[in-house]
């Protein structure tokens, strides 16, 4: 709404100083060269105005649909974390459905449950609740039951399960977004709550010194690190991994740099 006003407030002055200019125009009369400077004002003027009728107005809903917490990064394959879809600043919320995208080959959802905010004995249905892992989405859906009451203000739609499926090693990360889409929230009498949706993000971010990609600085990794000590790329016992600055030696720095996290797990 904010930028609907502003634009409003921005097409007004422009329309008001154009009134005012073909005003002075007809009062003061014009010659040839007043005629060709006031065309070259006026055009721009009209610009102006045309502009402002065919921009489109950038509306911001108070209701939100979003995914929680807003970032999740993970460092070991295999980890299982959940994410939330929540909704805030709603009224009179009887039912709602949402699909929410991943990345398959990083993530796989493991299941899907009824949040707080619907919760309760025989208050509630759930419609749908499935998963498809091959193409990398889920489709939830829930109604409430009278006799209860419309739902309002902030809470927890559903939680997600998912699992990590994909590893990097340092510095490599794999990212995606978990995109909410073909989302709905519908009120007591059955029409649509506008609103405004808010993805979340994943990460897959490895520890600095977990060489051998297991989610954990541990003994495995420094006896990479000191099986390669010294080394260089021309020699036999040479390990990239273990070079962990990139400077074509493995040395006390990349021990070091090791030995800081250890013991630390993704």
């Amino acid at each position: 709404m904010i930028h609907y006003q502003l634009q409003k407030e921005a097409f007004a002055a422009n329309r008001t100083r154009f009134h005012k200019f073909l005003i002075r125009s007809k009062q003061t009369g014009t010659s040839g060269g007043e005629r060709k400077t006031k065309k070259a004002v006026i055009l721009p003027i009209l610009g102006l105005l045309f502009l402002g009728l065919m921009t489109p107005a950038v509306r911001a809903y108070a209701t939100k649909m979003y995914v929680t917490p807003s970032t999740v990064t993970v460092g070991k394959i295999g980890k299982i974390f959940t994410v939330n879809v929540a909704v805030a600043s709603v009224i009179n919320l009887y039912g709602f459905e949402f699909k929410l995208g991943y990345n398959s080959t990083l993530l796989h959802a493991l299941n899907v449950t009824l949040g707080a905010f619907f919760s309760g004995t025989n208050s509630s249905f759930v419609l749908k609740n499935y998963i498809n892992n091959t193409e990398g989405y889920l489709w939830f859906a829930a109604v409430l039951l009278a006799p209860a009451s419309p739902r309002i203000g902030d809470g927890v739609l559903a939680t997600i399960a998912f699992n990590a499926t994909y590893s990097t090693t340092y510095p490599q990360t794999e990212q995606c977004d978990l995109h909410i889409y073909d989302d709905t929230l519908a009120d007591n009498i059955g029409q649509p709550i506008a609103h405004d949706t808010i993805d979340g993000h994943y990460m897959f971010s490895p520890i600095l010194g977990d060489i051998n990609g297991d989610g954990i600085v541990d003994i495995f990794d420094i006896t990479i690190v000191a099986l390669a000590f010294g080394s260089t790329p021309s020699d036999p016992n040479w390990d990239v991994q273990a070079d962990l600055n990139g400077s074509g030696k493995v040395d006390i720095l990349d021990a070091v740099m090791l030995a800081v996290n250890f013991g630390t797990a993704g």
